[in-house]
């Protein structure tokens, strides 16, 4: 990821500075070493003092995989912003055009910046679809952010999801009708998230009741593969494939302790409820809700909230 100056330095050096650390980080790979000067002048030509812009080109020069495709994208650099953003994004449709449009808009609705953790699981829930299938969660969250090309980061040091830069949601949210599916309006926005929200509480993850049973040992050999996806993260059931990979032999992996929970509901999400309900719901509940498929929660969300502040 390139970083944007905040102090708006001279954008000739600013140029110069990023094409060498790319090149230096192996990102832009060129077969011809006078390239590079051309994607140098090239840009400094059409940069017209935008830094978001450059940033926005070499990432795409970046992608290029022969000299030939380089020399043809400098020979047709969007002039702006809107035009830089529609090309990436119609470039990048190819890996996902229904997840991007998904993507952008639960990016745009939420009231802070999602974890990756929570996009995933937000990306995996079919509104008005009850029953939650830990298949359709991302094991790459970064592979499924592809789709919205450089456009949308994420954030290192918090594992925060975010557009590249505010004027990126300017353009979503009021670009030219009819390009492709790439605008949406708020209340679009606020529709998806608000769907999304919704059948996530119809999960039934809220049941506290305790429970007296004895639970047995039980071997992780025989439990379904279904049941170790639904209760670890992503990291950790890629640290037990690679176990079982390396194994020979049975393991004796206790999993009663996991099993032991009191009337279990069908998945354990790892999203902390309150502040999901919070980035992704307050504020949205005037945004025609009663009129979608899962109107019928409504009911349920309000006695928890009231439940929530009233504890």
């Amino acid at each position: 990821m390139i970083s944007i100056p905040e102090n708006n330095p001279n954008i000739a050096e600013f140029i110069q500075t990023e094409l060498e650390r790319q090149v230096d980080f192996g990102r832009l790979r060129v077969g011809e070493p006078t390239l590079v000067l051309e994607i140098r002048d090239a840009l400094l030509e059409r940069a017209q003092g935008m830094f978001l812009w450059v940033v926005l080109q070499i990432n795409s020069l970046c992608l290029a995989k022969t000299d030939e495709s380089i020399r043809h994208a400098l020979a047709d650099l969007p002039r702006d912003l809107p035009s830089t953003f529609s090309r990436i994004l119609e470039q990048s449709a190819a890996l996902g055009q229904k997840d991007q449009r998904r993507i952008l808009e639960l990016i745009t609705a939420a009231y802070r910046p999602l974890a990756t953790d929570e996009l995933r699981e937000a990306l995996s829930v079919v509104p008005g679809d009850p029953d939650w299938n830990p298949a359709r969660m991302p094991n790459d969250i970064y592979a499924a952010l592809a789709c919205c090309g450089s456009l949308v980061v994420v954030d290192e040091e918090t594992l925060s999801v975010k557009l590249i830069h505010h004027s990126v949601k300017q353009f979503l949210l009021s670009g030219p009708k009819g390009m492709a599916g790439q605008t949406f309006t708020i209340q679009d926005a606020n529709k998806t998230m608000a769907s999304v929200v919704m059948t996530y509480l119809d999960y039934g993850i809220f049941d506290t009741q305790l429970s007296n049973r004895v639970i047995p040992l039980v071997q992780h050999g025989s439990v379904p593969m279904k049941v170790f996806s639904s209760v670890l993260d992503s990291s950790s059931i890629q640290k037990v494939a690679l176990r079982l990979l390396k194994s020979q032999k049975p393991s004796s992996i206790d999993v009663s302790k996991v099993l032991a929970r009191p009337n279990a509901p069908r998945c354990n999400l790892p999203i902390n409820i309150p502040s999901f309900f919070t980035l992704g719901y307050i504020g949205h509940s005037t945004f025609c809700v009663i009129r979608s498929k899962i109107w019928r929660l409504t009911n349920l969300y309000v006695e928890l909230w009231i439940g929530m502040c009233l504890s």
